[in-house]
């Protein structure tokens, strides 16, 4: 019986049928239409395989086998499948290993409808990116691009991307397995496309690093404005490459309005002021998010953070990087990979499905509450007192920053007991348990104590499947008062829900925001830096 027939995946047939008991050879046929004979294609075959490389480029056939024993009988012939050969390749194969990028150009480039220009790149191991651009294009194309054989319209590993604002397409494969990649152009306009330009290169690296980003703790309202660069390996910036940008709210990702320049050079500023005050990560990117490179650039903006209620103090302070750059794609070790801390915050933000790994929040928990008191961007910002410092999902940037190398920045919330309310705060936290004697001590005797949090949850995530936790600066803070005044019904120490991370004990509390209409999960731990008694 036949088993498959090639349709339009390179510039020949290949027939292949499942073994017949018996038979020393096979014999191959085929035909245009159902009503007309069938003719000879090939036989003496022994292999269970024929490729049929004098296809005529786009006719479609219909294919048959015939079994052959020893004594030279045959068999009936099998039933048909149809298939056809695509057309030979448009431009010589792009295989030049003294060119870095491999790039290859080719301009005003037309074709009608339904018709295909196919090219052959070979990419070597060690590519982080395959980028394929269509440009000035008037009417409509599409891009496809597959390993080993032609793609088709239905059969491809990548698809290009419409680039907002014009009818250009952009084909990105990340990370491409090395070997032979067939890129096609197709027309799909009824009128086809024309003046069009088509660029295939390869990159070892696209590091989108940060030159210049907004100033931290500035009053509200505030436009937003990044400059940046991308990167090859060797530190040159590359240039004429389109990225994305996603809005660190809504989750929305749109083209930057123009590609990278001469030095490889973008910028980008918000449509629109920034008008809360909060915590805003953005992240660039050229494909999606996790990228499983170390291409991607992220950076929290921090506003100016107004304080209320018992707090006399609140501002954003960023943590010491955590470097994810050893481990892309998968944890080959104890750590977790950098693709999965950007899935874990993609779900906790609220940007795609959950459930989340619980590997990704362990290591979320153990990088943030669990280094606080020794990460001394935090701890040299603390005076006497008693503070509650909160990490949240909508302060952390994944990737890189003003260098190519990624990794995890958390930029906690900071905030001070008013002197006056010290004492009534301590004691709800020692009532449910969140403290101990030894830390309410040090902070009345003029020492430093310190409550940490990191938001882990929504504690309803298994039956609702909603595994956001973003929180705006009103919510940030509202969930500090709560757990502080240890308001009635708002505050819920989850039983058996203590875990240590490194010399940390932490509870998992379960505190209400949003009046009570929603609840955050959160672990909490704490320090005391240092220890002064007052005369």
């Amino acid at each position: 019986t036949m088993k498959s027939v090639s349709n339009g995946e390179g510039a020949f047939v290949k027939i292949a049928w499942n073994e017949v008991l018996l038979a020393s050879t096979y014999s191959v046929y085929r035909k245009i239409n159902a009503t007309d004979p069938w003719v000879l294609l090939k036989d003496g075959i022994k292999e269970f395989t024929h490729t049929y490389y004098t296809a005529p480029a786009g006719q479609t056939y219909m294919y048959c086998v015939k079994a052959v024993n020893v004594n030279g009988i045959s068999s009936l012939y099998s039933a048909s499948m149809s298939g056809y050969a695509a057309g030979a390749l448009a431009a010589p194969a792009i295989n030049d290993p003294s060119n870095p990028t491999n790039t290859f150009f080719s301009p005003n480039l037309s074709g009608t409808v339904g018709k295909q220009k196919v090219y052959q790149i070979t990419v070597p191991s060690g590519v982080s990116r395959l980028v394929v651009k269509a440009e000035n294009v008037t009417g409509s194309c599409d891009l496809y691009a597959k390993l080993g054989m032609y793609p088709t319209t239905v059969s491809y590993n990548a698809k290009g991307t419409a680039v907002t604002g014009n009818s250009n397409k952009i084909l990105t494969v990340t990370n491409p397995a090395a070997g032979t990649w067939y890129v096609v152009l197709y027309g799909t306009d009824a009128a086809g496309y024309k003046y069009t330009n088509l660029y295939i290169d390869y990159y070892t690296s696209t590091d989108i690093i940060f030159t210049q980003v907004p100033v931290d703790d500035q009053a509200v309202p505030f436009t937003v404005a990044f400059t940046g660069k991308v990167l090859d390996r060797s530190g040159t910036g590359i240039e004429g490459l389109n990225m994305k940008v996603r809005d660190p709210i809504t989750g929305l990702e749109t083209w930057l309005a123009a590609k990278t320049d001469a030095n490889g050079i973008f910028k980008y500023s918000t449509p629109a002021p920034i008008s809360g005050e909060g915590e805003y990560t953005y992240d660039f990117f050229f494909t999606a998010i996790p990228d499983y490179t170390k291409a991607i650039g992220s950076w929290t903006v921090k506003t100016k953070k107004s304080p209320g209620g018992v707090f006399d103090f609140s501002g954003y302070l960023t943590g010491m990087q955590v470097d994810l750059g050893q481990y892309l794609s998968d944890a080959r070790t104890s750590e977790i990979s950098l693709g999965a801390m950007q899935e874990y915050m993609n779900v906790r933000r609220g940007f795609s499905e959950g459930p989340v790994s619980s590997n990704a929040e362990d290591f979320w928990v153990k990088n943030t509450l669990g280094v606080a008191r020794s990460d001394p961007n935090i701890t040299s910002r603390l005076d006497s007192g008693l503070y509650f410092l909160l990490y949240g999902t909508e302060g952390a940037a994944v990737g890189n920053s003003d260098q190519a190398k990624p990794g995890l920045t958390a930029s906690p919330l900071l905030v001070h007991v008013a002197e006056g309310s010290m004492d009534t705060v301590l004691t709800n936290l020692k009532a449910n348990g969140l403290i101990d004697d030894v830390l309410a001590d040090n902070a009345v005797k003029g020492g430093i104590g310190v409550v940490v949090l990191t938001a882990v949850k929504n504690p309803n995530e298994d039956s609702d499947q909603n595994y956001d936790i973003f929180l705006y600066a009103d919510q940030q803070l509202e969930l500090l008062a709560n757990l502080a005044g240890n308001g009635a019904g708002k505050v819920t120490v989850v039983s058996a829900g203590d875990k240590k991370y490194g010399d940390n004990v932490t509870s998992l509390v379960s505190v209400k925001i949003d009046g009570v209409s929603r609840s955050i999960g959160v672990r909490v731990g704490s320090f005391f830096e240092k220890f002064t008694y007052l005369p």
